[in-house]
């Protein structure tokens, strides 16, 4: 009798278990993979980044200079988002000459309307990002829809536009 319950738990038992650890084992490194290469992404975007900045800076830097016309400046549509926090960023540490054309290049290439559209957005983080960027450029055209946030249902968001 003993014998044949010891058969039976390394004829059933054993291989069971054996499946399951190579099946959890395998996730294991699916995930491992997934993590390095999520990894190594992030990077090669963060240095796309860094080298787009500083022909971001000399792009803006040209254009207040020489007075070229906006509408020869373009953005591709994979760069808007880190562009418009980029303009926010350079916003910050100009004087206020170039923050007026920083702000008029804002609305020009959209990122007002597209700012202004977030905020009627119901995902909350959205708004908040968008109050942020604008609250830092001080546009008087987002007043309006700022103020009617202060009644917004989330806390962030009312904090945001208290701002």
């Amino acid at each position: 009798m003993g014998l044949s319950v010891l058969n039976l738990f390394h004829e059933s038992i054993v291989p069971i278990s054996r499946g399951i650890l190579l099946f959890l084992l395998s996730i294991f490194f699916i995930l491992i993979l997934f993590f390095l290469v999520s990894v190594y992404l992030h990077e090669m975007r963060k240095r796309y980044l860094a080298r787009m900045s500083v022909i971001w800076k000399e792009m803006i830097t040209s254009l207040f200079e020489q007075n070229f016309p906006l509408s020869d400046f373009k953005i591709p549509n994979k760069d808007r988002k880190h562009f418009k926090d980029f303009l926010v960023h350079e916003h910050l540490q100009c004087n206020m000459i170039d923050q007026y054309k920083i702000r008029h290049l804002y609305k020009h290439l959209g990122f007002l309307d597209e700012d202004l559209y977030q905020l009627r957005n119901r995902i909350w983080w959205k708004k908040v990002d968008s109050l942020k960027r604008l609250t830092e450029l001080r546009l008087e055209e987002a007043e309006a829809v700022v103020i009617d946030l202060l009644e917004d249902k989330k806390a962030e968001v009312r904090h945001a536009a208290l701002k």
